[in-house]
This record gives structure tokens, sequence and C-alpha cells, in this order.
């Protein structure tokens, strides 16, 4: 993945990846009380500048935060 663009729309939040083949890689969703996570299978996190996650508080009403980190290499 070589990019993560959040996107504001009228019923919550659009989270856009980029990946380097165009592709969209399987996702995997386990929601636990108000969290929800989702987890890519067979990719990578490569961000410009070297950066290691994508992080905001607050980026639509009723979302608290986003994060998008690597857990493991694949």
């Amino acid at each position: 993945m070589t990019g993560v663009q959040l996107q504001r729309t009228e019923t919550g939040l659009e989270i856009i990846l980029a990946t380097s083949s165009g592709q969209q890689p399987q996702t995997f969703r386990i929601s636990d009380g108000n969290t929800l996570a989702i987890d890519l299978t067979d990719t990578q996190l490569s961000l410009p500048e070297g950066k290691e996650r994508v992080f905001q508080e607050n980026p639509a009403a009723d979302i608290a935060s986003v994060e998008v980190v690597q857990q493991s290499p694949n």
C-alpha cells in the first residue's frame, strides 16, 4: 500500500487505499465494541517519506480516530 486518503462522506468516512499494482487487497473486518479493525492480507505498508503509519483524530462525526499501521511483514 503506497497511500492512504481519508474522505468525509454524508454517511461517515471513506478510506481510500492506493496500491502499486492498482488492485484492491483482500480484507477481513473485525468489530469489537466501538472499534472496527480491517486486516488487509498480503499487503505491505510503504508510505511516502518513510512514514510508518497514518493517524487522524476525529476524521468525521462519531469517529474518534483512524490509524493505519503495519502489524507484521507480509
